[in-house]
């Protein structure tokens, strides 16, 4: 596969992880007033997110590659760090917080690098947050 491809179907995986998040989010908010939705689904749909997340995440480091720095590989293996702790329950508050600082990290590195959209990669930091 290409650099090109394996870049395109990383945003693919995004925007499908940000679906996925919000279908999650609505089957959350359903199942408060009708509990006919099983745990299951929410946390399937959670999983598949996350899963997709981490795909995103290296498009995003495979796009800037050439001039990645110790800040956009920290912020990458801190983010996918805090994804895998925040799947177990009782790591989940250090997990989220790795996540989000992660993303601070690579927010950071892009903001120096200008490669990809800037305001694209803090909306991407701030809605972890």
């Amino acid at each position: 596969m290409s650099l090109e491809r394996a870049i395109r179907s990383g945003g693919s995986a995004g925007v499908a992880s940000g679906c996925l998040s919000i279908a999650a989010a609505l089957a959350l908010v359903i199942s408060m007033f009708l509990p006919v939705i099983p745990e299951f689904v929410f946390v399937t749909l959670l999983l598949c997110a996350d899963v997709l997340i981490v795909f995103t995440l290296m498009a995003v480091y495979a796009f800037g590659i050439e001039r990645a720095g110790p800040l956009s590989n920290n912020g990458v293996v801190l983010s996918i760090v805090g994804l895998l702790l925040g799947l177990a329950r009782f790591f989940s508050p250090l997990g989220s917080v790795l996540f989000v600082a992660g993303l601070m990290f690579l927010a950071m590195a892009n903001t120096r690098r200008r490669k990809l959209p800037v305001g694209a990669t803090w909306l991407w930091f701030a809605g972890a947050a």
